[in-house]
């Protein structure tokens, strides 16, 4: 498009550029200056779009009006609703995309990921693999992967779990015997991180909250067959195995720092999870039909919302 372009991963002064997107959470508390660098660009009529996501509505008392000066786009139609009952109107919808490039690279080097999964001492001849990449987040659900992989544990002996995690994600797994939980998270490379999803035999994301649910759009690009929770932006999306959500739990923190969100924790039962894994795991052993055909409706999704494809209309809206 003919479009000079560079990153930068901070708050700058509207005088630095000529338009702008600014991909953030949209969090009145902890992202408010990249929300006050919209309203200035709006003010000065720098064109500028604020590419946005949030796992829950944002917390009213926090949002004032200057925030609803600027233009957002929202990643998923759930972070539509979200922010339009924030009062925060959302010009449009355009989903993430997934670098299919990206993916190709990362499958011309899958040797790498099953180095990993060897490394950490797990046999993919002898074992289904579940993987999971997740940091120690409460949204993230490790706790409850967690108790789902005791479930698994009593239902399919061949079943292991990776986990790549923080220190602090660690924890969880201590007593675990059919997971290997390593610290790696920051250390992975994103050639690395894909390669070792790709190399996996399951992908399990058990997310609570998500603003859209990139990882399993990701595995799906990826042809590996995904469980996560029936969350509502990953159903606008997915071909995957959904595990039912049972209730919804809303937070207004579930992070270190004060966050203005009020998190929407959408909660599965641990038995439910673990039966879909073990019932994908069976599939995987016997190279079930229904692996095939999501694979081919997986990989036909993801090639849609390859960013090739999606985010040229982003790019539109401030050029």
């Amino acid at each position: 498009m003919g479009v000079q372009t560079r990153i930068y991963y901070g708050v700058v002064s509207t005088v630095a550029v000529r338009s702008g997107i600014i991909v953030q959470r949209v969090d009145p508390l902890a992202t408010h200056s990249y929300m006050l660098l919209l309203r200035n660009c709006a003010r000065y009529g720098v064109p500028c779009i604020f590419y946005a996501t949030a796992e829950g509505a944002l917390d009213v008392k926090h949002v004032h009006a200057w925030m609803m000066e600027g233009r957002y786009v929202a990643v998923s139609n759930y972070v539509r609703e979200k922010l339009e009952q924030s009062n925060i109107l959302v010009e449009d919808v355009v989903h993430c995309g997934v670098d299919m490039e990206e993916i190709a690279k990362a499958r011309e080097n899958i040797h790498i990921g099953e180095e990993y999964i060897l490394n950490a001492g797990i046999d993919p001849s002898k074992y289904v693999v579940v993987a999971t990449i997740a940091p120690s987040a409460p949204s993230a659900g490790l706790w409850w992967l967690a108790k789902t992989a005791k479930e698994v544990a009593k239902l399919d002996t061949k079943v292991k779990f990776l986990v790549v995690t923080d220190e602090r994600g660690l924890e969880h797994f201590a007593n675990v015997d059919n997971v290997v939980a390593r610290p790696d998270l920051d250390k992975l490379d994103r050639i690395l991180e894909l390669a070792i999803i790709g190399s996996s035999h399951i992908y399990a994301m058990p997310s609570l909250a998500e603003g859209f649910g990139h990882k399993v759009l990701e595995t799906m690009a990826l042809g590996v067959p995904v469980v996560h929770a029936d969350l509502p932006p990953t159903r606008e999306f997915s071909v995957g195995w959904r595990v039912p959500v049972v209730d919804v739990v809303k937070f207004v923190q579930t992070r270190p720092y004060h966050s203005g969100i009020v998190y929407e924790h959408h909660l599965y039962r641990v038995e439910d999870f673990a039966k879909t894994v073990v019932e994908v795991a069976e599939m995987v052993r016997n190279d079930d039909g229904a692996v095939k055909q999501y694979i081919q409706k997986a990989f036909a999704k993801a090639s849609e919302l390859d960013i090739r494809n999606v985010y040229p209309k982003l790019i539109k809206k401030v050029v």
